[in-house]
């Protein structure tokens, strides 16, 4: 291992340099250039840059484009809330980009962008009638369950204009029912934030919009208040 360390380190005016075994490039041996390897425990990088990782993964991607996205799809699944931060830090550092790319892909898939709108749409439409959700409101006091803004002041800009919107139907459980008893109403900011994150994972005390008592009382609403209110039209 000393001989394999002496080969592919070396210090540079007392910064301590990878190389590369692919590009054979030199670069600071740190998370930056390499990415992180948990099962290294030399220097807990992978032996290939960034750069070159990426390349293997596009080479990878070109010789079993199904294979790679199956493969892809399950890391996905096994680990939601990891790939769920990368992607918000990636949209974060390469804002304009990342809006590009997904101008650039609903354009060229205007039949792929249409047939999964539709399908998630149909899959989570809450089926509930406008009494109830009338009623959903008003337990909630015509508020966001989530953060308490009042209906009154939930707003949206169109035509460069601040025009009144409604609540949206919240899914409690993301996976869950769509009758009344999986349904709150959230204001569009609360709504993108929780996205398809478990409510105790996002809703709790990290949160800046917490409180223990809207909590108490959208806990209270799925578990048996709700019941008052199913309307007898709604079957």
């Amino acid at each position: 291992m000393a001989k394999k360390q002496n080969k592919n380190y070396r210090k540079n005016n007392d910064i301590l340099e990878k190389q590369c075994n692919i590009c054979l490039m030199w670069f600071s041996c740190n998370s930056e250039y390499f990415y992180i390897n948990k099962s290294n425990k030399t220097d807990g990088l992978y032996p290939y840059c960034k750069k070159c990782a990426s390349n293997k993964v596009i080479e990878k991607y070109k010789i079993d484009p199904e294979q790679y996205k199956k493969r892809a799809k399950k890391q996905h699944e096994k680990s939601p809330e990891y790939f769920a931060q990368k992607h918000k830090k990636y949209w974060n550092k390469n804002k304009e980009k990342a809006s590009q790319r997904a101008r650039d892909f609903r354009k060229n898939n205007p039949d792929r962008i249409s047939k999964y709108s539709k399908s998630w749409q149909e899959r989570k439409a809450h089926t509930i009638t406008e009494k109830e959700w009338s009623n959903c409101k008003k337990y909630f006091e015509n508020s966001c369950a989530y953060c308490g803004l009042l209906l009154n002041k939930h707003y949206k800009k169109h035509n460069g204009e601040l025009i009144s919107i409604d609540f949206h139907k919240e899914h409690v459980i993301d996976n869950g029912f769509n009758d009344l008893s999986n349904c709150v109403p959230s204001c569009s900011s609360c709504n993108s934030s929780k996205w398809k994150h478990e409510l105790n994972k996002w809703y709790n005390s990290e949160n800046s919009i917490f409180t223990i008592e809207r909590y108490k009382k959208i806990i209270k609403w799925i578990e048996i208040d709700h019941l008052r209110y199913f309307d007898d039209k709604s079957g």
